[in-house]
């Protein structure tokens, strides 16, 4: 059962006109002058009554496909505020994004890319209706359109992964609950502000008792108002498809919710030869500090995260 707590992340596809400088919307002017005082999107410049639908259905903390007309996808943003506002003069349609964090792709993503991947009209709707210039973006569209930029824009992985971590990020994640080896029964749903599968298993439970509810990056933990500990499970290789690792203990860390969200993102790893954390970032905190360990884990499934995951920078 759904339970709302904080708003869902919802995914916009959003079109700018062709790249002409006389025309007071495209993508080029908001990415490279950010700082500018200029207003960009809404009614002003989206004129189709279907646009002017969903832009009502915009929350801020969304986030936005930045697609050039007749060029591609060429950056990912924010929204700044929902796109149903009260003005002094009474209610209007706008949306604003936020100057930061952002991402301008190095190759942009062509209509043609986007209309290959798998159900793409299913989950991307721009490609099955021409009419407007926003339009709406299921979270696994997205998620395939992402796979599909960071393959083509190595260059920018790291800010790509520094702008989904951001705080604004709100997304669901289904909860499951493991209670054998190998076995998943899904239950219920919450909001979280990264998307990552929660398993509380008696693998899971076992470790965090062994390690005291500590976190094995930080050393941190969470005292509830009742005085319980609370730590989260970090399955290295996660279960199910399509990656297919095990709930044992071999593959599981205990880490608190900021370095479980780390570690689903590709931010940190475990250096499998130095068995020290590292960060795409050498200069962030995590970066080089000691992994506490107190249980073998298994080799494989650190080089899985390593290489398929982490994915470090050569």
């Amino acid at each position: 059962m759904a339970t709302k707590t904080e708003q869902v992340t919802q995914y916009w596809w959003v079109t700018a006109n062709e790249k002409n400088r006389n025309h007071p919307w495209h993508w080029e002017r908001f990415f490279q002058g950010v700082n500018e005082d200029f207003d960009f999107g809404g009614s002003d410049c989206v004129k189709s009554r279907l646009s002017l639908a969903r832009i009502k259905n915009m929350r801020a903390g969304d986030i936005v496909v930045a697609y050039q007309a007749n060029e591609g996808i060429v950056g990912l943003a924010y929204l700044s505020s929902d796109g149903y506002q009260d003005d002094d003069d009474g209610v209007y349609n706008d949306f604003n994004l936020a100057p930061t964090p952002i991402v301008w792709l190095t190759k942009p993503i062509p209509l043609k890319v986007v209309r290959r991947l798998p159900d793409a009209k299913k989950h991307v709707e721009f490609v099955k209706i021409s009419r407007g210039t926003v339009t709406s973006i299921s979270r696994k569209g997205f998620d395939m359109i992402l796979k599909s930029i960071l393959r083509l824009n190595a260059q920018v992985k790291s800010r790509i992964h520094k702008f989904l971590a951001s705080d604004l990020f709100v997304r669901e994640a289904e909860v499951i609950a493991n209670d054998s080896f190998d076995v998943q029964k899904p239950t219920h749903k919450i909001t979280s502000s990264f998307q990552r599968v929660i398993r509380d298993s008696v693998v899971g439970k076992s470790l965090k008792n062994l390690y005291k509810y500590n976190c094995q990056v930080c050393g941190c933990t969470i005292e509830t108002r009742s005085g319980k500990l609370y730590s989260e499970v970090h399955h290295l290789r996660p279960v199910g498809r399509p990656h297919n690792g095990k709930d044992g203990k071999p593959n599981t860390i205990v880490v608190c919710p900021q370095h479980h969200a780390m570690f689903d993102l590709g931010i940190i790893a475990i250096n499998p030869s130095t068995s020290k954390i590292e960060h795409w970032n050498p200069n962030a905190i995590e970066h080089g500090i000691s992994f506490c360990l107190k249980h073998e884990l298994d080799r494989n499934s650190l080089r899985y995260h390593y290489t398929k995951i982490f994915k470090p920078m050569k």
